[in-house]
């Protein structure tokens, strides 16, 4: 198992439980922003889960019975705010992500910002 570090808090990623739909409230694809300077941003596939708390899932491709790429530990007083028809907003303590709808083909795009 590989560890990750997300805003100070520590969680241990793992191979994906069996998701069922009532936990699985959202997925598709969304571009991220890289760590690294000179990547730019990366295709990667998201799955908003529900089960005890929020996670934000992410893998390399929509094969996710395969080892999670990464996750962020969300609130559990998380709020998803429909925008419009093609772009959404879930709001947690903190943070904030925008989520838009590319040309109705399920690729989104995620800004990211970190309020202080």
């Amino acid at each position: 198992m590989s560890e990750s570090q997300f805003d100070g808090t520590k969680f241990r990623l793992s191979q994906p439980e069996s998701f069922n739909n009532k936990n699985l409230k959202l997925q598709g694809w969304l571009k991220k922003k890289s760590p690294a300077i000179l990547k730019g941003w990366q295709k990667r596939f998201f799955m908003l889960i529900e089960n005890e708390g929020y996670k934000l899932v992410y893998f390399d491709d929509d094969k996710t019975n395969s080892k999670p790429k990464g996750a962020f530990e969300l609130s559990n007083n998380i709020f998803i705010e429909q925008a419009g028809e093609e772009e959404f907003t879930i709001r947690f303590p903190i943070h904030i992500l925008i989520v838009q709808f590319f040309i109705n083909i399920f690729l989104l795009y995620l800004i990211y910002f970190t309020l202080y």
